[in-house]
């Protein structure tokens, strides 16, 4: 979550997801969905929750993160399509 002056400008939510191949399940996060009001927008508050984020997914083992969004956002934090 992001604050600003005491609002909630912000957030970022990660939930579980199963991959299923054909060799097995695999399991690991979905990144959505993460907003930024639109008055605090451009000021690098998306950039930082994901940031944040993703270094707390990390941190608790996690090696896969999935997203759907934005083509010309996600790719500098090592999204791909």
């Amino acid at each position: 979550m992001a604050e600003a002056d005491g609002e909630i400008v912000g957030h970022i939510l990660f939930s579980r997801v199963a991959i299923v191949t054909n060799v097995g399940t695999v399991d690991a996060l979905s990144l959505a969905p993460m907003a930024v009001l639109p008055s605090h927008q451009r000021q690098g508050i998306g950039t930082r929750l994901v940031e944040v984020g993703l270094n707390a997914c990390r941190e608790g083992g996690h090696r896969i993160v999935v997203v759907l969004g934005h083509t010309d956002f996600y790719p500098r934090f090592g999204f791909s399509a």
